[in-house]
């Protein structure tokens, strides 16, 4: 946490060489660069990165998943973002969450090292994608690794008990 110009982003990618020169797998986030906030953009590329997915990914790229993370990879990467598709938005929620547990442990199976998130102006990522990156550090997958955000204090964003 720290005001504007504190040095948050420059402490995130200093931890990140670190962590790579300790062996671990390191993957930088950060909110949309154009700022328009598009629903699930981190999330996807997170998972992108994670999991070495093309840019247009389909259910042959994933191989073993489970129904709940297909369903969050499908709304991840489906051209078709239809809402009215009868999913609640927990169920949405949950599933957004699976498929970045399941990109984590693919990319600890893979890699067989830590993996270290850092995700960076926390406040301005799309809501979506910070849902589920919390939901997931709430209930982390069985790897080692860590996640690391940078925000402007506690008062920018609600956090999760868990989280602070």
């Amino acid at each position: 946490m720290g005001e504007v110009g504190a040095g948050k982003t420059r402490l995130l990618a200093a931890c990140g060489e670190l962590a790579r020169t300790q062996g671990c797998f390191v993957v930088s986030l950060g909110p949309d660069p154009t700022w328009a906030e598009v629903a699930t953009y981190t999330l996807r590329k997170a998972v992108q990165v994670l999991a070495q997915l093309p840019e247009v990914s389909q259910p042959k790229d994933w191989g073993v998943v489970g129904s709940d993370a297909r369903r969050g990879l499908v709304e991840l990467f489906s051209p078709d973002k239809n809402r009215n598709d009868g999913v609640e938005p927990e169920e949405r929620r949950f599933a957004l969450a699976e498929a970045l547990r399941w990109a984590l442990l693919r990319a600890h199976e893979r890699t067989s090292v830590p993996v270290v998130l850092l995700i960076d102006d926390t406040p301005n990522l799309d809501g979506p994608s910070r849902n589920a990156f919390f939901d997931t550090i709430q209930e982390p997958p069985l790897m080692p690794g860590h996640v690391l955000f940078a925000h402007l204090g506690a008062s920018d964003i609600e956090l999760p008990a868990s989280v602070e």
